[in-house]
């Protein structure tokens, strides 16, 4: 299922550099100006994007772990067959996942689209480095792909710095066939 979801993914990018144009369009910024902190340059805009990304970090894991849907979809991820033998109506629990994903993904576009320029294929790199994070963390554990997330982009952020920025992309996919070598499940799950 996650194959034939990002093959879909290109699918749709390239129909739209297809039908439309691949050129970048450039949205202004929502929130103007920057704060320094110790000795950094941070815009209003992005420090924004942490704090929403944080907010909805804690709401998600809260809606997995403390309510019935959530329990119902952690048994579905873990056995389709076992869930629905027990009463949990499958496809509820993929349409919620999926209206959860597409409100992740929206605001996280809409976010981002005044850091970054617009154009179909601008997802192309936060989808394989989400996978990534999450191979590194280990399928089913939440702290894990936090942990990788932030390990992630520190390793990116430090090789950009000491080795090269033009690799400064190349590095999560080093790390990842480094974890994969010698933690195979992932750091703190399982693949």
């Amino acid at each position: 299922q996650l194959l034939c979801a990002i093959a879909l993914f290109f699918l749709m990018a390239n129909l739209a550099i297809r039908f439309w144009t691949a050129k970048p369009k450039i949205f202004p910024a929502y929130l103007k100006g920057s704060l320094k902190f110790a000795g950094v340059m941070l815009s209003y805009q992005r420090i924004v994007v942490v704090a929403v990304a944080a907010v909805l970090f804690v709401i998600v894991y809260w809606f997995i772990q403390k309510t019935k849907m959530g329990k119902a979809i952690r048994a579905a991820s873990q056995d389709r067959e076992a869930a629905a033998v027990v009463g949990i109506n499958i496809h509820t629990v993929n349409s919620v996942v999926f209206v959860i994903g597409g409100i992740l993904s929206s605001t996280a576009a809409v976010l981002i689209s005044p850091l970054y320029s617009v154009f179909p294929a601008m997802g192309d790199l936060p989808l394989l480095k989400s996978l990534v994070v999450v191979i590194l963390g280990g399928f089913g554990s939440v702290a894990g792909v936090l942990v990788g997330g932030f390990g992630l982009g520190l390793v990116e952020a430090l090789g950009g710095v000491y080795i090269s920025s033009a690799y400064q992309h190349g590095f999560a996919f080093i790390v990842l066939i480094l974890v994969l070598l010698f933690f195979p499940k992932g750091l703190f799950g399982k693949v």
